[in-house]
């Protein structure tokens, strides 16, 4: 009869299940890939580099002037919106294209990239 109540209150608090497995697409960072046109040097990339950076737990912000285009990583738990991303770049002084949100990996998170 004890052990019986023991099993049931292992089996309650999850240790007699074993560890619960994580959904790690949660936790990992979110990527914002803008494109954005009106980047003519780099003084005018690291100036919105440091304009995207300012965002709600924007974590890092890369401005490729190559690409015509700016990475923002965010922390999983962010909830910035495609307008907000378009609106911070126009207010630097560019014009926002397409936003495309992508998966973070292991390696670019450790910047292993």
């Amino acid at each position: 009869m004890l052990a019986n109540a023991f099993f049931a209150f292992l089996a309650i608090a999850g240790l007699l299940v074993g560890p619960a497995t994580a959904d790690t697409t949660s936790i990992q960072p979110k990527r914002a890939v803008i494109q954005v046109r009106g980047l003519s040097c780099p003084v005018c990339a690291h100036r919105l580099e440091k304009v995207l950076v300012k965002l709600p737990e924007a974590k890092s912000a890369k401005v490729s002037l190559k690409k015509g285009q700016a990475v923002v990583t965010f922390a999983p738990t962010a909830n910035v919106t495609d307008q907000q991303l378009s609106q911070t770049v126009r207010d630097a002084g560019f014009v926002p294209g397409k936003i495309e949100w992508r998966k973070t990996t292991e390696a670019e998170n450790s910047g292993k990239e």
